[in-house]
């Protein structure tokens, strides 16, 4: 990637959010290796990370140190990618300070973080909230929320894949990796001019603006063959790419 591309899509990555600040920390092959894989893409990194460990089977602690983050940092990203999808894995906007901002999704949040792994400390729970909801709250606060909710944890680690939309959203994004990977001319070249111009979080937006979209049905003459799967993913596929372009212009 040319140094020009580079400079657009550390604009296009910061812009929402998603600029990693320590890309030199992400030791995964992966990373080093595929154009696709851009360690500057704390989206991809932190979905990256979670599938290490939930479908390759690494240790937590082994997946978040290759990828340069910690093990409260993979409880956070999975938690996020359970409760929203990849969309999810996006910092949110900083908020104002304070234990009063311990609202009922931030309790929520806590407590898929405990159910993932039941060992973390309240500070390591402060920490995670600090970086999934921008703001930050004492241990002591996190310790007495949880105790008011008094909720039963429930353990296991869920697939990788939620449910409805965000389940499609994880499905298209492993097809376009796969691709990737197998070094395979075709397929939904788009999607990747999306994500290699703009990064994941783009062509997350991308994504759900086009499956947001109503559905057309294809009118054929009697006889004829109805509309292709590949024809509409090349609709889709391009509305993204159209969709990114209009966000940076």
């Amino acid at each position: 990637m040319d140094q020009t591309k580079r400079a657009t899509k550390a604009e296009a990555l910061a812009g929402r959010r998603s600029l990693n600040p320590r890309p030199e920390a992400v030791r995964d092959d992966l990373f080093a290796t595929e154009e696709f894989f851009d360690a500057r893409d704390m989206v991809q990194v932190k979905y990256e990370m979670v599938r290490r460990a939930r479908v390759e089977g690494e240790p937590v602690a082994h997946a978040a140190r290759a990828f340069g983050l910690s093990r409260p940092s993979f409880y956070e990203a999975a938690a996020s990618l359970d409760e929203g999808g990849l969309p999810a894995l996006v910092p949110a906007k900083p908020g104002p300070r304070g234990a009063h901002k311990l609202t009922e999704e931030v309790v929520d949040h806590l407590e898929a973080l405990l159910a993932a792994d039941q060992t973390m400390s309240p500070a390591d729970l402060a920490a995670g909230v600090a970086e999934r909801f921008g703001y930050s709250v004492h241990p002591r606060s996190v310790e007495r929320a949880l105790a008011r909710r008094r909720r039963p944890k429930v353990g296991g680690e869920p697939a990788m894949a939620t449910g409805g939309a965000m389940a499609g959203m994880v499905e298209d994004y492993e097809a376009l990796r796969q691709l990737v990977l197998a070094r395979q001319a075709g397929g939904p070249q788009l999607g990747r001019a999306v994500m290699e111009r703009a990064g994941m979080a783009a062509w997350a937006e991308a994504w759900s603006a086009t499956s947001a979209a109503p559905q057309r049905q294809a009118t054929t003459a009697a006889g004829a063959a109805p509309i292709s799967a590949a024809g509409e993913t090349v609709r889709l596929l391009a509305g993204m790419a159209l969709a990114v372009i209009g966000a940076g212009s």
